[in-house]
């Protein structure tokens, strides 16, 4: 990720670095772990355990509690106001959702699917930051498995070689064809 942000350590940091990445994902952990337990709260189990805590807490949520009474609302009667009143006392932040979201459309397996899912999905995409804990190692976790796009000197190509095979990154941009000297652009293309 170029100079913000950038594998190799540098100091400066733009809006666009791995840095700001992390603060982003860590922003969205945290709306998610509160919608996690605004969950619990709506289903009457947040007696005792905060789900709010960890992606690990919010899975133990999901596993208990949520599965088991989604199972019991698409086992029920084929009658959708049956099942309505099923998820309504069940799982009452569902009902009102599938009920308040026009995208929905009263469908409770939209609602499911918008809801929960979407909420454990970003929860799995940041579950690695409550691992590592400074902020270097994120930022290089970042680098390596999230980035779509990195860019970076040729220079930086040539002595970051390992790292660079190492980013997942569907582009990258190297810059600095002006400046290059014959054996950085040797090394860099070496490790393309």
């Amino acid at each position: 990720a170029g100079q913000g942000g950038e594998v190799g350590g540098g100091e400066n940091e733009d809006a666009c670095g791995a840095r700001a990445v992390v603060r982003a994902l860590l922003l969205r952990r945290e709306r998610a772990l509160a919608a996690v337990q605004e969950m619990a709260r709506a289903m009457g189990v947040d007696t005792g355990g905060d789900y709010a805590h960890s992606s690990a807490a919010a899975e133990l949520l999901r596993a208990r509690y949520i599965r088991p009474r989604w199972r019991q609302v698409c086992a029920a009667s084929s009658d959708p106001a049956q099942q309505r009143a099923l998820c309504a006392r069940l799982l009452p932040f569902l009902a009102s959702h599938a009920d308040g979201d026009r995208k929905c459309g009263g469908n409770l397996a939209m609602a499911y699917a918008s809801v929960v899912e979407a909420t454990y999905a970003k929860l799995e995409q940041t579950r690695m930051l409550e691992v590592l804990r400074r902020e270097r190692e994120r930022a290089v976790y970042v680098a390596e498995r999230l980035a779509v796009v990195v860019g970076m000197t040729a220079a930086h190509a040539a002595r970051r070689g390992a790292e660079l095979l190492a980013l997942r990154a569907e582009t990258v941009v190297v810059d600095d064809a002006t400046l290059l000297l014959e054996p950085d652009a040797v090394l860099a293309l070496a490790h393309a």
